[in-house]
Formats: structure tokens, sequence, C-alpha cells
């Protein structure tokens, strides 16, 4: 975990397509584990979904937000959902949220798909 004036940073990375993506300790602690309590610990597969995801989408609701899809294969997570979503803000490259769900869902345009998925 680093700190950059004030903020520390769960996780920093190069996502897929070469640009630096943040997310922050406050977002993390008050908003995706509070709300999805299942992501607790799984900070490691929100940095391979920005890093390798399976696919990513243009947000059809919010011009600069990117969805990243990861199907996770994680059995704390297979309960909840079988894909990861990473909700960036591609602008800011800051993390928006994180949550799982049964299936990506195809809205928007998309801008990255893995070849095999």
């Amino acid at each position: 975990m680093s700190t950059t004036s004030e903020e520390k940073y769960v996780v920093e990375t190069i996502n897929i397509f070469g640009s630096p993506v943040f997310l922050t300790e406050d977002t993390w602690q008050t908003h995706i584990v509070t709300e999805h309590p299942c992501m607790a610990g799984m900070e490691k597969k929100v940095k391979k979904a920005l890093e390798t995801p399976d696919v990513v989408y243009k947000d059809p609701d919010f011009e600069s937000t990117q969805n990243y899809y990861l199907k996770h294969n994680s059995v704390k997570l297979n309960s909840f959902g079988q894909y990861l979503k990473v909700s960036v803000d591609a602008d800011l490259g800051r993390v928006k949220t994180a949550y799982t769900l049964e299936e990506y869902k195809q809205e928007g345009d998309l801008i990255y798909k893995k070849i095999d998925i």
C-alpha cells in the first residue's frame, strides 16, 4: 500500500491499455467492502481485472467510465457470481467500485475483448 499526497492506495497498477489506475483505501473501505463484503481481501483480484480483463466496455451512462470484467475463478467469490466487475473513471485513473456478477453485461461500446472467453 502506498501513499500519495495524503491518499493511501490499496491497488496501484497499469491497466490493459497502458494507463495508470489506482484504488484508494477510502473507496475500498467505505464503499466497496462496506457495500460488497465478499470483496474483503480481494485486492489482488481487482488488480488482475485491471491488468488482464476478459472484456472492457465503455459505460453507457457515464462517459468517462470503463467497466472491466474478469472471470475470477475464486472459490470465495463463486457463490456471489463468477465475474468480477471493476468500474474505473478513465479520465482520473481511479477505481469507482468493484463487485461480483453472475455474467458480464454487454452494454455500452466494447473497448477490449480477450480472444478466448
